[in-house]
């Protein structure tokens, strides 16, 4: 989960509090859980362009 975290944020130049926020929204949206997200994100398997970015 950390290191999705720091994947978002450091791609979308926020802190790691905002970066957490888009998941589980993205997670409920497509019906998967959090934690496939997560694994998806830190082994750079899922698309991140289809996580909306939180509002700066």
């Amino acid at each position: 989960m950390e290191q999705a975290k720091g994947v978002l944020a450091e791609r979308w130049q926020v802190n790691m509090d905002d970066a957490f926020t888009a998941m589980p929204s993205y997670a409920r949206n497509h019906q998967l859980r959090l934690t496939e997200i997560a694994k998806e994100i830190a082994e750079g398997t899922l698309d991140t362009d289809q996580i909306p970015s939180p509002a700066t």
